[in-house]
């Protein structure tokens, strides 16, 4: 047998291990797929996710910094430690304002920020927790309750499972993240942030009645939360998407033999004309929605050190694209430390993804409106859609 033979072995028993939570198994197969090869970087990748998975922050980053050495543009690495880079959620940043007239209501400022839909959402395994702290399954939380501001769990367990849920949901790891942001919701059933990023999670599943439940959830939690707009967008977009698609696959059923017949009969008639039966193949047609989020303030603003991402949504509603990229310009703004995302991607027809730039202002930043054009280009650099947006700045 092949050394490469039992290292792929060791990497797809990893890969297994991994997507069923049996982080410590993964972690073993991962190392023995490495120590046959070195530069294998999807393996490095993986071991920075088990690592992760088992709370071994330290061994983490040795990971993702082991695959950089192999390609210092690796994005998955390059992500993962822009999102530990991130400051936790502090409970200085939880408000709350009571209604008038009505029964005392949450307004919470929030801090922290997502596709081939899956036809069925994954099951996971019970997570322990009191009858006091969550709700039973498909009861929606109690928004009223008061929150114990001296809980251990708010301070220290939930920001750390926050931060896994990201970095699992940014590497497309959708079961690992169900499972974290879902702890959190267990301390805090009244966490906006929590239900917002378990609805993108559910969202790039293709769970939209999961995810609109969630997002439903975070309207009443804090109405003014912004970026719930676009997700909501997003949710409604995909889910009348699949009410087309049910109702196509019924008229092709019915449909289907009377077309037959009426091909046939045509070709009989017209013969060597067949290629006029094909519909005309129409362009793509793109649109990008940009929102920006910065996790300090939440002001609509990037600040003096504070370190935030552009959110870009890449609809489309013509014909399937291949190789996309996306250009910013200008390409630098002093004292923003921004960069436009080095990988391509590709678009079906009713498709849309989602992409995220950091962003880091450094503590001299002046305060100002910078306008900036946003493109999606193709493989020959064409431009298919551009979008202007302006970038608010702000100093200390």
């Amino acid at each position: 047998m092949k050394m490469n033979d039992i290292r792929d072995g060791h990497y797809t028993l990893a890969q297994t291990y991994l997507n069923s939570g049996q982080y410590a198994e993964a972690i073993t197969n991962f190392s023995a797929a490495v120590k046959i090869d070195p530069d294998f970087i999807n393996a490095y990748h993986g071991l920075m996710l088990s690592y992760f998975g088992e709370y071994q922050l330290e061994e983490a980053e040795k990971a993702a910094q082991a695959a950089l050495n192999i390609d210092p543009s690796y994005q998955p690495a390059l992500t993962f430690l822009q999102i530990i880079a991130l400051p936790p959620l502090k409970r200085g940043d939880l408000k709350y304002a009571p209604a008038e007239n009505t029964e005392p209501d949450v307004r919470m400022s929030v801090s922290r920020e997502n596709p081939e839909p899956a036809g069925e959402i994954p099951r996971l395994p019970h997570i322990e927790n009191t009858p006091e702290q969550v709700p039973t399954e498909n009861v929606e939380p109690d928004v009223s309750a008061p929150i114990d501001s001296e809980s251990p769990e708010l301070s220290i367990d939930s920001n750390k499972e926050m931060e896994r849920g990201l970095v699992f949901l940014n590497n497309k790891q959708y079961p690992q993240a169900e499972a974290a942001f879902k702890k959190v919701i267990q301390a805090n059933p009244r966490d906006a942030v929590a239900h917002y990023n378990l609805a993108q999670t559910y969202l790039e599943i293709g769970a939209f009645s999961d995810a609109k439940r969630e997002a439903d959830i975070v309207e009443r939690i804090n109405p003014g939360y912004q970026p719930i707009r676009q997700l909501q967008t997003a949710i409604n977009f995909l889910s009348k998407r699949e009410k087309q698609q049910r109702i196509q696959k019924q008229l092709i059923r019915y449909l289907l033999p009377l077309a037959a017949v009426i091909i046939v009969g045509f070709i009989t008639f017209r013969y060597g004309v067949f290629d006029r039966l094909l519909p005309e193949k129409i362009p793509p047609n793109l649109r990008i929605d940009a929102t920006l989020k910065d996790p300090t303030n939440n002001n609509g603003s990037i600040d003096a050190e504070e370190k935030g991402h552009l959110e870009l949504m890449i609809s489309n509603s013509g014909s399937s694209a291949k190789d996309l990229e996306v250009r910013i310009f200008p390409n630098s703004i002093g004292g923003l430390k921004y960069q436009s995302p080095d990988r391509t991607f590709n678009l079906r027809k009713n498709g849309f993804e989602i992409i995220r730039i950091p962003m880091t202002a450094d503590k001299r930043v002046r305060t100002r409106k910078v306008p900036i054009n946003i493109q999606v280009l193709d493989k020959q650099q064409r431009p298919l859609a551009a979008t202007d947006y302006e970038l608010s700045i702000k100093s200390k």
